[in-house]
């Protein structure tokens, strides 16, 4: 982050505290409207998200440290579509589909490994590593057959720094295009430079939804995170930035002199001197929420598992080239505090999907430090078509004239 973006930060933050003091509206937030809570719960409206926003956005699957060399492989089914990833003999990394052109089998099991070829566990078709079909057994037997036809089907696969993306629409623009601006806010946090550490993984009986929007506002800080988050951060003077394509950015100040709990890396970098003062996140759409830091940093993806089940997914990542001791244990302290934090957020969950089940609530409304969520809301509306969503179910479109 450059001196002037540094400089624009540090006075929005002043100006917000200074707000909250005199306990004032923002002038950066309308009024929002309700928001219909079967939206959560409604089985035809989960389908629509599936086709439309899981089926056609750029997908969070890896770190490019997971595949470190030519042949190093993963099986990813977290959107449920099973995946090879695969690093080929150019060192590019691919993605393809969990499927022999044959008939179907798998040709991948085992959640990683190294290989030279892909065959399939039912009839041993082979294709090499770029997906090009080598071997049929008995090729006699398939008159007429074209090989070079009957490929591995590929999807799109694409990184940002080091973190491998996939997306199933083939038409999709490219993902550096798709992150937009928040590309730009992002870049001092050297992603290619990034490697993975760990995974906290979490099975929830809630909407995906549910579970995202408990991460996306800093309004419940000061209730849910009573004794842990709440003494150092001031959830009041949170700053944020919203842009076109449901991507957002918040910065929630830090307490002047409250106490940090954990070691959040300082590397002396003069482009993170908002990232050691204060906490910063972003929402990357559809389902990705990144708490940034300097050195350790957690991605929080949400997958569908059906309208009332999630996975829930924390990366742990670092910064650097390979695991030192030190950085391990910087880590493992992060990955502590994780794990003291989520599963504070978790308790809210249930209650809020067993609200919108028995339909106690049927509207939600939310305040300006939850605007991120409508913006998130809203966005879901745009990928689905609203004329293609039930009138009880839409949310009305105001934040327009917010987004950057």
């Amino acid at each position: 982050m450059d001196q002037e973006k540094i400089a624009w930060y540090k006075a929005r933050i002043d100006a917000e505290l200074a707000r909250s003091e005199r306990r004032e509206t923002p002038d950066d937030c309308p009024q929002l409207p309700p928001l219909p809570m079967a939206r959560y719960v409604d089985p035809h409206f989960y389908q629509l998200e599936q086709t439309h926003v899981f089926g056609k956005s750029w997908l969070y699957a890896a770190m490019e440290s997971q595949l470190p060399e030519i042949g190093s492989y993963m099986l990813w089914d977290e959107a449920q579509f099973p995946v090879i990833l695969v690093r080929g003999r150019d060192a590019k990394v691919r993605a393809f589909y969990n499927a022999c052109s044959h008939r179907g089998g798998s040709l991948v099991s085992a959640p990683s490994g190294k290989t030279s070829a892909f065959a399939c566990n039912f009839h041993c078709w082979t294709y090499d590593l770029d997906g090009r079909l080598k071997f049929v057994p008995e090729e006699y037997e398939f008159p007429g057959l074209d090989k070079k036809a009957l490929g591995l089907r590929p999807l799109r696969c694409e990184s940002f720094g080091n973190m491998i993306f996939v997306n199933r629409d083939p038409a999709a623009v490219p993902l550096r295009e798709y992150i937009g601006e928040l590309g730009d806010e992002l870049d001092h946090f050297d992603f290619h430079r990034r490697i993975y550490v760990d995974t906290l993984y979490y099975d929830l009986d809630c909407n995906w939804k549910i579970a995202l929007d408990a991460f996306a506002e800093s309004y419940h800080i000061f209730r849910t995170h009573a004794t842990t988050v709440a003494p150092m951060m001031d959830s009041r003077a949170g700053v944020t930035k919203m842009w076109k394509g449901g991507h957002s950015y918040m910065i929630t100040p830090f307490r002047r002199g409250g106490a940090v709990y954990y070691d959040r890396g300082d590397t002396g970098d003069p482009r993170h001197e908002i990232t050691r003062n204060e906490n910063q996140s972003a929402t990357l759409f559809p389902n990705m929420e990144l708490f940034l830091m300097e050195e350790s940093m957690s991605l929080l993806n949400f997958w569908p598992r059906g309208v009332d089940k999630t996975r829930f997914e924390g990366v742990v990542i670092t910064l650097g080239d390979e695991i030192t001791p030190a950085k391990r244990a910087q880590a493992d302290q992060l990955i502590e505090q994780l794990g003291i934090v989520f599963p504070e957020d978790i308790s809210n969950m249930g209650a809020v999907q067993r609200s919108a089940e028995t339909g106690m609530l049927e509207m939600a409304q939310l305040g300006c430090l939850e605007k991120r969520l409508y913006q998130f809301n809203e966005e879901i509306d745009r990928k689905i078509g609203v004329e293609n969503i039930p009138e009880h179910l839409r949310v009305q479109q105001v934040l327009g004239p917010y987004l950057l």
